[in-house]
């Protein structure tokens, strides 16, 4: 059975399982944070270059001001990677995406959670997204808030507000440097 052909119980049974999941892989990676693996583009221009380091101080020292603009943190849990939490930034650091990624022990996308804050119309863009294990979407929302204050808006007013996609990963073996984790 398909997303489209959920009934809406069935639906909501499917995001309540994905949300106790997501849940179970917050509680782990708060207790296993010196686990995580950190990788980032080192690329100065538009050919990504994944690489991975044993720590933020050795990732700090290859920034060059120019590069670095997507990080990830990601923790494995029984070998396979659980979750992906991914910032992405514009060189002038005049916004900034914060993205997790939570996975299936299949290797699929459950859902994705974001957090784009941008000096382009003083926003913060809050989205989640549900995804069964077939890649179809079962549920999406998204909340406009000020960037300073943090009180939600009604849709996006300001006409200098510049939003930015969610990078989507269907599959760990998506991600731009899966095969770094591999090895």
């Amino acid at each position: 059975m398909t997303a489209g052909t959920l009934s809406s119980a069935q639906a909501a049974g499917e995001i309540a399982a994905i949300e106790t999941y997501s849940k179970g892989i917050d509680r782990y990676i708060r207790t296993h944070k010196r686990s995580a693996r950190i990788f980032a583009d080192v690329s100065q221009d538009e050919t990504a270059r994944w690489r991975e380091f044993r720590t933020e101080r050795e990732r700090d020292r290859a920034d060059t001001g120019d590069n670095l603009n997507e990080n990830a943190y990601v923790w494995l849990r029984d070998g396979k990677i659980a979750g992906a939490n991914f910032t992405f930034q514009s060189p002038s650091r005049d916004w900034a995406q914060f993205v997790m990624y939570y996975f299936r022990q299949d290797g699929t996308l459950a859902k994705i959670d974001s957090r784009l804050n941008t000096f382009y119309g003083n926003m913060t863009v809050k989205r989640i997204r549900y995804y069964d294990a077939d890649g179809h979407l079962l549920k999406s929302s998204v909340d406009y808030f000020d960037l300073q204050t943090q009180k939600r808006k009604r849709g996006v007013a300001d006409g200098d507000f510049m939003d930015r996609p969610v990078p989507v990963y269907m599959k760990v073996s998506s991600l731009p440097f899966y095969n770094l984790v591999r090895h």
